[in-house]
């Protein structure tokens, strides 16, 4: 059930979508990201920290794929990575970047007790954006390491200039980016004829999806949405943020279990 959220900027609403760890996707439950050896998963995924989202920074540049660095667990200072201390998160938008593109749908995937949560941030306008801004700025920084799939050049880069467009500052200083795309590049884009999400649950995660919408439907369904009013039309697309956010949990275990395997062969 979707609920009124309030910050400063206003009213947007959320819903928790509540998963329990013995929950199978594909081949594997979920309660085997508990035994995922994140930092491992974090070099292989060339994990980085993201610069901080301030007033008046440029948004032009978008972030450059990760390149060899130390992992949060390497740097001085730090915790290493920690699957219960993570968020998996993805959005939904308007378009593909550029003029005129914003999100409208943030979900944000996280270990809570024995469950897998994923809480939806959602506008009913284009009007409500900053205040589910406010939300996620207020909440990403809180988990010490946040995972995507294509965040380096798609979500990151429209979150911030998103960001800038309302004066909503977000600082993310310490928190370690792990974008699994580059990850799963590097274990199978030999293998697999491409690597996108979908393939990657399909081909790794043995998973297909039923019921989904397609990614390109996505902004028109919300279009469509915003004439009728019938937030019932949008099942589909909020079916398609969990399956994306579950998603990465499961390849989250597929890179530790291949990459363990090769070190054992070792």
């Amino acid at each position: 059930m979707w609920q009124s959220y309030e910050t400063p900027l206003g009213v947007h609403v959320v819903r928790s979508v509540v998963n329990p760890t013995e929950y199978r996707h594909g081949k594997y439950a979920l309660r085997q990201v508990l035994d995922v050896d994140a930092t491992q998963v974090a070099r292989t995924a060339g994990a980085r920290r993201p610069r901080s989202f301030r007033r008046g920074e440029s948004t032009s540049p978008k972030e450059s794929a990760p390149k060899n660095q130390r992992t949060s667990g390497e740097a001085e200072g730090s915790s290493p990575p920690d699957v219960r201390r993570m968020v998996f998160w993805d959005t939904e938008t308007t378009g593909l970047g550029g003029p005129g593109t914003y999100i409208f749908l943030v979900g944000l995937g996280y270990l809570e007790d024995d469950a897998f949560v994923v809480r939806q941030h959602f506008i009913r306008s284009p009007d409500e954006e900053p205040a589910m801004l406010q939300a996620v700025a207020d909440s990403l920084p809180q988990w010490p390491t946040m995972t995507t799939f294509n965040g380096v050049s798609f979500d990151l880069p429209l979150l911030r200039a998103r960001l800038k467009a309302h004066d909503v500052k977000m600082d993310l200083r310490n928190v370690l980016h792990c974008d699994l795309l580059y990850g799963a590049r590097r274990l199978w884009q030999r293998r697999l004829p491409n690597c996108k999400l979908q393939t990657l649950e399909e081909y790794i995660l043995d998973f297909k999806r039923q019921g989904d919408v397609p990614s390109a439907a996505v902004p028109g369904m919300y279009f469509d949405y915003l004439e009728s009013g019938d937030l019932s039309s949008l099942e589909g697309v909020f079916y398609h943020n969990v399956l994306d956010i579950v998603s990465l949990a499961g390849l989250m275990i597929a890179m530790h279990e291949h990459v363990a395997a090769a070190e054992s062969a070792d």
